[in-house]
Order: structure tokens, then sequence, then C-alpha cells
């Protein structure tokens, strides 16, 4: 550990770059393989357990899980072949592009069902037996308890985190004009920033309140596809207790198989990732001999127990072996990973001496090891610093896009659009005041008692659970 703090300290030096650079590179690459190869060895276990209990066949996870295994099987659990890895590396990108692609679909699905499911929340108390307000209840009380629980805090990004989760569950009393100022005042914070950062608010706002729906040749899931034109049909008005009861049961059966693929999909990515990083780690690691034959024998044995055959048991006695290590070698790569970010500039440095490569597949390491698991590898960035002009234009195109979805909703709709979106909007009130002022308007102009009576609740409960 002291050589490699040594390396980086001359590297950042411009010292010795010839030999640092090699030392530092090589370091990296076996501080990720290994890392990647006991948190696979542990994660590929759960996943086909999990797989085969689950949603697996249901939404094309099996398919992708046969390849993932024969990827496995051939590139790392058999004797290394470049052909071999050279394919490998190519099919598991391919793997992990239509994991990608396909929980975008479910994704844009799942956004379409929140707005649903909160409209279903407020108007329960018309079909079932539901908590009552409390008999002393009153909007100033309220008011005064959501301030105190908000300033309880003093951490500011705590206090707008509480604020914008405050805002979302109150009753929405927005007209429309006043919602588009806030879309566009929200555009504008971006103004010196790069164009990027406001393209991914926008798909943060659009997704949010479900402006983006999966296009014709993505319907890849019918039984969804029906259920959410059902619901976009449906009169909530006229509603009866029958339709009511057959539209939630519905809405429920989907939303529990979005969120079992949804952490299927999350575990299979995982495992994915760390494949990823083992071939493209695989020819510069030095691997420690002990820890690849034990994360081989837990790979292989995993497969014989998802295929029938094993004893559960051993896989336990090989997991123990490994205890503790991958913590000591993920602390080794927090702290050393940084230096990647600064070696842009040693470009023709790391041709001449053929580092090239190992460099570009190192940043490729890094984005698979991020926490961002589902993050696109090769998505360019747009630089490109934003002006008032560029995000005035942008506002007016998507506040446009809303104008146009509102007119094709209900009342109800558009109200559960809007609460959504709030959580993708940053704090529109300049002090307290204002927000009091706010939920003192939302409160008092909710003339739908069971809206407001569900707002309240889920309000109670917020700050029973959180303070």
């Amino acid at each position: 550990m002291s050589d490699i703090t040594n390396v980086i300290k001359e590297i950042g030096k411009g010292r010795n770059l010839e030999i640092n650079l090699p030392k530092y590179m090589n370091t990296m690459m076996t501080a990720y393989y290994r890392s990647s190869e006991i948190r696979l060895s542990m994660n590929y276990y759960t996943y086909l357990t999990m797989e085969q209990k689950e949603y697996g066949s249901d939404f094309g996870l099996t398919e992708l899980t046969v390849r993932l295994d024969k990827v496995i099987k051939e590139a790392i659990l058999s004797e290394f072949d470049g052909k071999i890895l050279e394919k490998a590396v190519e099919e598991i990108d391919a793997i992990r592009n239509q994991i990608i692609s396909d929980m975008k679909v479910i994704t844009l699905y799942a956004d379409q069902f929140q707005i649903y499911e909160y409209i279903f929340n407020r108007m329960e108390g018309r079909f079932e037996e539901v908590e009552a307000l409390p008999l002393n209840y009153s909007d100033e009380k309220l008011i005064q308890k959501l301030s105190s629980y908000i300033m309880q805090d003093s951490d500011r990004a705590v206090i707008s985190q509480k604020i914008t989760e405050i805002v979302s569950t109150l009753p929405v009393r927005l007209t429309k004009q006043r919602y588009y100022e806030i879309i566009k005042d929200s555009f504008l914070l971006f103004v010196g920033s790069e164009r990027q950062a406001l393209e991914d608010h926008i798909f943060m706002l659009k997704s949010s309140a479900a402006l983006l729906k999966p296009e014709e040749e993505e319907i890849r899931y019918p039984q969804m596809d029906s259920c959410l034109r059902e619901l976009e049909k449906a009169d909530y008005e006229t509603l009866s207790f029958e339709q009511y009861q057959k539209m939630k049961q519905k809405l429920q059966e989907i939303s529990g198989q979005i969120a079992q693929v949804t952490n299927l999909s999350t575990l299979l990515i995982e495992v994915v990732n760390d494949v990823y990083i083992l071939l493209l780690s695989m020819p510069y690691a030095l691997a420690d001999a002990e820890e690849v034959t034990i994360c081989k024998e837990i790979m292989h044995r995993s497969q014989e127990l998802s295929e029938g055959g094993g004893e559960e048991e051993e896989l336990s006695a090989l997991f123990e072996r490994l205890e503790g290590k991958q913590e000591r070698i993920s602390e080794q790569i927090t702290a050393n990973a940084y230096l990647l970010d600064t070696l842009e500039g040693q470009k023709s440095l790391m041709e001449s001496i053929m580092l090239d490569k190992i460099y570009v597949s190192l940043l490729r390491i890094e984005k698979l090891s991020s926490t961002s698991h589902f993050i696109e590898l090769d998505a360019a960035a747009d630089r490109t610093i934003v002006d008032y002009a560029y995000a005035e234009e942008r506002a007016h195109k998507v506040i446009e896009e809303f104008a146009a979805c509102f007119q094709n909703c209900s009342r109800r709709q558009i109200r559960s659009r809007m609460a959504a979106s709030m959580m993708a909007l940053p704090i529109f009130f300049k002090n307290m005041e204002e927000f009091k002022e706010y939920a003192k308007t939302a409160l008092n102009s909710c003339s739908d008692a069971e809206e407001k009576r569900s707002s309240v609740i889920l309000l109670k409960d917020m700050m029973e659970n959180l303070m």
C-alpha cells in the first residue's frame, strides 16, 4: 500500500512517468480484478437463486442469464484464451446493453403506473374503510407541524428534500400557468452550467411526470400495456366499486411485478458489470492464486446448484474463506482511483509506452464499478455552456409538451402528474413564509374531502416515520 502511495505521489509530481504509470495501472487492474472476482462469486449465486423464483422468464431475463452463464463458463472458469476473451467482451457488452434497454422500458411503465397509484390513493376512502382525520385536526395545526418538522434539521439539503416531499404530497392546486412558470424558472437555474446537466434535469422532469411513454416498437410487455390503456381511459369520477376493485388489483399486481423485475435486473447488471471488469482486467492483473481458486469454485458450484445439483453447505464454507477481503480491496481502490481522471494530459506518453489501451480499459472499469450500475459506457456528454436563450428555448419546448399532454388528461391525471414532477423540481419558495402560504392555499382550496384526507394522513405518516 505504501508503495502505491509513493508511486501516486511521484506521478503527481511528473517524475519517472515511464516507470510509475505502468506500476500504478497494473496495481489498479489487480485491485479491480480481485474486488470484482470476489463480489461476482457472491452476487452470482444470489442472482441465480432469485432468478429462478421470480419473474425472470416473463421479462426476458432467463435468456440473458443463459448467455451470461456461457460467458462465465468459457471466459472465466476455463483456461485463458485471447480469442475467447475478445468475443466474451463483445457478448457481455451486448448483454449489458440489452439489460439497460429493457430497464428503460420498464422504468417508463413504472413512471406511468405511479400516476394512477397517486389517483387511487386519493380516492380509496370512497370505496374502503380508511383512517379518518384526527378529531382535533385543523389546517393551521398541520402547517405548524410541517414547519417544525422541516426546520428540525440544519442541513440545507435535508430541508430541501423534506419540502419537496411535502409539496408532492399536499393537494395540488396550482394553475397551469403557475406550474409552467416554476418549470421555466428551474431551467434558468442552469444558465452557466453544461447543457448535459440541463438535459438530465429535463429527462428527470419528464420522466417523473410520465411524459415519456414506450414507443410502439418498445411494447415488449403486453400485460402492462393493456393495463395502462385501461387506466388511461377510466372515468375516475363515476368509477363503480367493482371497477375500482378490479383496476386496483391489476395495478397492485403490475406494480409488484415491476418492483421484482427491477430488483432482479439491478442484481443482474451488478453481476454483468463484475464479469465485464474481470474480462477487461484479466490480461493485466496479478491475481491471488488462492482467491482465484475459491471464487471459481463458488461460481462453478453456483451454476451446479441452479441446475439442480450440488450442496449449499459447501458454498457457505467457501464464502467464509473470502470474509473481509472485499472490504480491504475496496478501500484501496477508493483511495487510489482518483488519479485516473487526472491522466488525460498524458495520452501521448501513454501511447508511446503502449499504456493507452490499458488506460481506456481502466476508465471503462471505473464506470462499471461505480454506484450508477446502469451507466451508459459510451454516452457522450454535451459540455456546451447553457446561456439564457438556450435555457428559455428548452423551457418553451418542454412546456409545450406538458401542455399537449394535459389537453388529453383528466383533472385528476393532471394533478397527479404535477405532484409527481415536484420531486424533480427545485424549491420554489424564497422563505418559510412562502412555503406556509403555499401549504395553506393547497389545503384550503381542496374541496375533495377524500383527496384532502389522504394527503393529510400521508403527511402525518411521513412526519411520524422520520421525526
